[in-house]
């Protein structure tokens, strides 16, 4: 009888342990992981300030307020420049005025009248009659007595109308007729013209009373 053979048994094989290898990526592969999300997170914008275009506020300086001329008093015109014409009148009308001193008014709105010019001389004068202009007219004559004395004053007004005037001016004539006397006074003659070349020495003397006065031959002197 053949001797029984023990099957033959396999070694055991030790189970073998798994091993994990950690692979590093490379520096630049590696990838960043951005926080995620939550929905209670919100992102709120602020509105951009734009700069303003509105210039800074310009400083308003107080006006330099010049030399002001006093007020005239009642009944006390003005001229142009602010004298009053009382006082031009006051300067060429008194007996220290020079010889043939005169000064020429016209109708005016503000005020009623209102100075043309003044000056010396009939000559002078005349060069402002123009015929287009209305004008009031006061001349300070020096009368002396040829054999000797002081010298009086005698103030001629002269109303001139030029040839030429508008009647509408020439209301405003007569308007200024009712003015001319709050300004002018102590007038001796007066005289009216609507030519400057009617404007003579000679006229005038007549007017004053001729060159001989109760017996006394007169000097008349018109200034230059």
């Amino acid at each position: 009888v053949a001797p029984a053979v023990a099957p033959a048994v396999a070694p055991a094989v030790a189970p073998m342990e798994s091993k994990s290898v950690a692979v590093e990526s490379a520096p630049g592969n590696q990838k960043e992981k951005s926080p995620e999300k939550t929905k209670d997170t919100v992102s709120e914008k602020k509105p951009v300030e734009l700069p303003s275009k509105k210039s800074p506020p310009k400083k308003i300086e107080p006006k330099k307020e010049g030399k002001k001329d006093a007020p005239a008093k009642l009944g006390e015109k003005k001229s142009r420049k602010g004298t009053p014409l009382g006082e031009i009148f006051q300067r060429i009308s008194t007996g220290s005025a020079k010889a043939g001193s005169w000064m020429a008014l016209a109708p005016g709105k503000k005020p009623k009248l209102k100075l043309i010019s003044e000056g010396v001389g009939i000559t002078q004068l005349k060069t402002i009659l123009r015929s287009d202009l209305v004008a009031f007219v006061c001349l300070n004559v020096h009368v002396k007595d040829k054999a000797g004395g002081s010298a009086r004053t005698k103030l001629v007004q002269i109303e001139y109308v030029g040839a030429s005037v508008s009647p509408m001016k020439r209301m405003a004539a007569l308007q200024g007729k009712s003015a001319i006397v709050k300004v002018y006074s102590g007038i001796t003659v007066s005289m009216s013209l609507n030519n400057s070349d009617d404007l003579s020495e000679t006229e005038i003397v007549k007017l004053l009373g001729g060159p001989i006065s109760a017996g006394r031959k007169l000097h008349y002197d018109f200034g230059v």
